[in-house]
């Protein structure tokens, strides 16, 4: 098996076509201004003679990769997928389409995947307008491996090609000994027996980590209806948003696009008012753990006595099909507690601290507000080992007119959702939750 590999498949692009070149002479690479984004000036670094920057003129770059098919030469014609399947489609129709000229037209950044660059950029629809042409073939691949496969393919084939690229880096799983890569075939990532999920490009990496959220709910393909999944990014972090309901309850994951892991993932009853399975009633004569005991151990956790709380509830409960006491209490100084407590093991699954209490800005009388990194720092003290880089989200907020700042660490399998006061430092808010 290949080494599993994590690369955008742009990269991947540029490091095939410059293995290719060695030998085959006659490929030539056209760019529009864009070689470090697309990746071809890994090829113009080692061929400049055969490397062709056509500047900001995307449609007089498949004009030259035309004439340049006709002597001959395999010419790559790249820029973003808006620019080269884009705005350069009525040359790409009348100049390569027509005459079926033996040129390959690359689009990077397509879809979504351009990001922060804005709609203007973001082309979804290059591959419509390319399967409107008769006699080219539209290449779509989906990680590292497969595009290395593709840009061969390309080469080989004698017609019009569209290549399309991803900008984000994007985990491998084409890596098996017998893959082998066919224009106009797919292949089977895995075997199932509930439905046949079908994707192509950077949607086969999300598909992938839908159905991982499936798995780790301990669901069957067949028993959720997706409501969305969507590539989202906060504080560098991309991640899939992946929604779906199973059995009268609506779940929520969000999955690290890099690695698969799960960040963070809820479960609630759909809205067609249906019961989570198990439902608790007589089930708590089986718990382990029982409801006195759950309490202890949540003041225990706490640093308190039954003597300094007032309890709101305590009840048994299910999350995740697991069975879990609710315990929720607050002090004299109105801060308050809420605690999930496994019902057989008696492990704090989660626990999080409300300041209620707490004298805000206009009470307190400070009027220096702290940093967003000095926010950052106090958050990260609560957990040793944890760096700037596992802080998943974090936002400005205003509560009644009191600054505050909002967040989430993702460290070592467990999450940590904070607010923290902005002029004082002191921390309102601390949510914690493991994972796995």
């Amino acid at each position: 098996m290949a080494e599993m590999v994590k690369k955008a498949t742009r990269e991947s692009f540029g490091e095939a076509i410059t293995a290719l070149a060695e030998t085959n002479p006659d490929i030539v690479v056209l760019d529009a201004d864009l070689a470090e984004a697309t990746k071809t000036g890994i090829f113009k670094k080692k061929y400049p003679e055969r490397f062709i920057d056509c500047g900001i003129a995307e449609c007089n770059m498949i004009g030259i990769a035309a004439g340049l098919a006709t002597c001959g030469k395999v010419p790559f014609a790249a820029s973003f997928a808006m620019f080269s399947a884009g705005r350069a489609f009525e040359q790409v129709r009348n100049s390569v389409g027509y005459p079926h000229l033996n040129v390959k037209i690359v689009g990077s950044h397509a879809g979504l995947s351009v990001g922060e660059d804005g709609a203007t950029h973001q082309c979804c629809e290059d591959i419509a307008l390319m399967r409107s042409i008769p006699g080219m073939v539209i290449l779509n691949p989906a990680d590292h491996y497969e595009m290395l496969a593709a840009v061969k393919a390309a080469a080989e084939h004698v017609g019009p090609v569209y290549i399309r690229l991803g900008r984000l880096a994007v985990e491998s799983f084409n890596n098996n000994d017998d893959y082998k890569f066919e224009i106009g075939k797919g292949i089977t990532l895995r075997d199932g027996k509930d439905i046949t999920i079908i994707a192509t490009g950077l949607m086969v990496g999300e598909a992938v980590k839908a159905v991982k959220a499936l798995e780790a709910a301990g669901i069957g393909e067949a028993d959720a209806a997706f409501t969305s999944a969507e590539l989202e990014s906060r504080n560098n972090t991309v991640y899939y948003e992946v929604d779906f309901t199973a059995g009268g309850q609506e779940y929520d994951y969000d999955i690290d696009a890099l690695t698969g892991t799960v960040i963070q993932h809820s479960q609630k009853a759909a809205d067609d008012g249906s019961a989570a399975a198990n439902p608790g009633g007589a089930a708590a004569a089986n718990a382990a753990v029982s409801e006195d005991r759950a309490r202890e151990i949540a003041l225990e956790h706490a640093g308190l006595t039954a003597d300094q709380v007032t309890f709101i509830r305590s009840h048994l409960d299910y999350d995740d099909g697991r069975q879990c006491y609710d315990v929720e209490f607050y002090t004299a100084d109105y801060t308050e507690y809420d605690y999930e407590i496994d019902a057989n093991t008696g492990d704090v699954l989660s626990y999080d601290y409300d300041a209620e209490g707490y004298q805000g800005q206009s009470q307190s009388g400070s009027t220096t507000a702290i940093t967003a990194d000095r926010a950052k720092e106090i958050a990260l003290a609560e957990v040793p080992g944890a760096t700037a880089s596992d802080i998943y989200e974090f936002e400005t907020d205003r509560d009644d007119g009191r600054l505050e700042y909002e967040g989430t660490i993702y460290y070592d399998g467990t999450e940590y959702e904070f607010t923290i006061d902005g002029y004082s430092g002191a921390i309102r808010d601390w949510d914690v939750e493991r994972h796995g």
